[in-house]
């Protein structure tokens, strides 16, 4: 695949580009889908493509064009090159773009290739979610039993004009199972999932009583009264809260641009002392770790927040090179809210592994440590908060009232809202009940993750 990538950078570069580059993705996927009780879907699933970008030289700056293939041979690949050439020419000059990443050294990641992965039997997972919806069914209360579990390979190469060249692949596998249970007119749901990068079967199934359980404690829920009261956050609910907040307040080009209230905060404190948010591309085992971004750029770990200081922002070679920085390493090909494969979009700043640090107490201690409160395991809405402010308001779901230290019941149509950096000055105590929690849920993005405890937060908004 190498030698296909440089026969692009090749190309582009006789056609006229300053700078080239050619990423290659590969995707192989094995889905296994439960509705209704029973296995439903059953599908194995491959893609694969070549994007190129290139830099085109112009009056007051470079002009940059992009193409992709998923023709491989050399008429395909020059096809795609001369569209690109021809989209770098229409598009106006970029006084900004400083060309594209330089060649450095790339280190190895631990455990984010499994070869099970890829050689294992779809009976296999099949025969995995079959045991996970028997053991929902344990209940009688139990009327509804949805699951996806899928398992992917990943393969990723990368080449540019200034002698950038490396490939890696990594494997993923993600288990969730969604229960409803019935009791009379009264409906309870909850859900969970498992990721990792290695494939395992003890720890979904085990998830699986403990999912009935709280789905059938979510029976018969009551409003509650309006207030201000404490919110105890999921790794779950902190992850759909923070994809479309702080993260993406967090991105250098948003910063540039004076689109994140994070601007000009640089070395002040935005939130609580007991809070360390860092972003760590080189984490082991992890789902959004990888050996370079989506540009070539060798990932590392950077730290966003330390005890509530914010330290720095999300960069790839573009922001970089504007702030006069060496970019973070994370230039990412996503789509917010799509499932668009790597090969047909352009590069933008995203995270890797966006990772809280723990504290010392359990998740239990959490809620002895509220008086009047909510525990939620999710979010409905997070969507739809502004990321250019932080502002936020979202409705707790699979969530239960506390009181005085102790769960009492749980909860319907109540609404939180606020902003992000308030909530993060707010944010009291950091639990040890860490979680892997891909951003899928929250934003499809399957190559990017939170790893998180729970978190209590002090005086948050809450209308019935």
């Amino acid at each position: 695949m190498m030698d296909t990538l440089a026969h692009v950078v090749r190309g582009a570069e006789k056609k006229g580009a300053t700078d080239a580059e050619a990423f290659y993705f590969k995707r192989d996927e094995l889905q296994v889908r439960a509705e209704n009780k029973q296995v439903k879907i059953g599908e194995w699933k491959s893609d694969a493509g070549i994007g190129m970008r290139l830099a085109v030289k112009r009056d007051g700056g470079f002009s940059q064009g992009f193409a992709y293939s998923t023709d491989f041979s050399k008429a395909g690949l020059d096809k795609a090159v001369g569209h690109a050439f021809n989209v770098g020419s229409a598009r106006k000059p970029d006084r900004f773009f400083k060309g594209f990443c330089e060649r450095d050294t790339f280190q190895s990641v631990e455990g984010i290739y499994d070869k099970r992965i890829p050689e294992l039997p779809p009976e296999q997972a099949i025969d995995l979610v079959n045991g996970q919806i028997e053991a929902a069914l344990i209940d009688s209360r139990v009327h509804t039993v949805k699951g996806l579990t899928f398992l992917l390979t990943t393969e990723i190469a990368v080449a540019n004009s200034h002698g950038v060249s490396g490939e890696f692949e990594t494997t993923g596998f993600s288990s969730g199972i969604y229960v409803l249970a019935k009791e009379g007119d009264s409906q309870g749901v909850w859900s969970d999932d498992y990721v990792s990068c290695r494939y395992t079967e003890d720890e979904p199934t085990k998830m699986v009583e403990g999912i009935t359980k709280s789905a059938v404690q979510q029976l018969h829920a009551k409003p509650i009264e309006a207030g201000k009261m404490d919110l105890v956050m999921t790794p779950d609910a902190l992850a759909e809260l923070l994809i479309y907040t702080f993260i993406l307040e967090a991105r250098a080009d948003r910063v540039q641009k004076s689109q994140s209230p994070l601007a000009g905060k640089l070395g002040q404190p935005i939130g609580s002392e007991v809070l360390t948010v860092l972003n760590d591309g080189l984490a082991p085992e992890a789902m959004g770790s990888r050996v370079f971004d989506d540009e070539g750029v060798p990932t590392r770990r950077t730290t966003l927040i330390e005890k509530g200081v914010l330290k720095g922002f999300l960069y790839d070679t573009y922001t970089a090179r504007r702030d006069s920085v060496q970019s973070t390493g994370n230039a990412l090909r996503y789509a917010l809210l799509q499932l668009v494969p790597k090969y047909k979009l352009e590069p933008l700043v995203g995270p890797t592994n966006v990772v809280v640090q723990p504290g010392k107490t359990s998740r239990e201690g959490l809620i002895r440590e509220v008086k009047n409160g909510i525990f939620t395991k999710s979010f409905i809405g997070a969507h739809t908060s502004n990321s250019e402010s932080g502002a936020f308001s979202v409705m707790p779901y699979c969530a239960f009232k506390v009181e005085d230290g102790e769960i009492k019941y749980p909860i319907k149509e109540a609404m939180i809202g606020g902003d992000i950096l308030t909530l993060l000055k707010n944010v009291e105590i950091v639990a040890n009940d860490v979680k892997q929690v891909l951003f899928y849920e929250a934003a499809l993005l399957r190559d990017s993750a939170l790893i998180a405890p729970s978190v209590l937060v002090r005086n948050v908004s809450v209308s019935g």
